[in-house]
């Protein structure tokens, strides 16, 4: 299950918006907002692109992703 409230901590910690995230991994920020809803999920690759952009460490990857 994806940790919302880590994941947008993390955006505010690296002076990010959804929307440069969305961008940064190619979809709508809609489409971002229901991924992170859990409508629809992440991509691995998607996941990659969030974790170098955020410059996430293995353990905070895990909280966010895999709570």
């Amino acid at each position: 299950m994806f940790d919302e409230k880590q994941f947008k901590k993390k955006l505010i910690d690296c002076d990010l918006t959804l929307k440069e995230i969305a961008t940064a991994i190619g979809i709508s920020e809609t489409t971002l907002y229901r991924k992170i809803k859990g409508v629809t999920d992440f991509s691995r690759n998607e996941m990659s692109i969030i974790k170098s952009t955020l410059k996430l460490n293995i353990t905070e990857f895990e909280q966010i992703f895999f709570a």
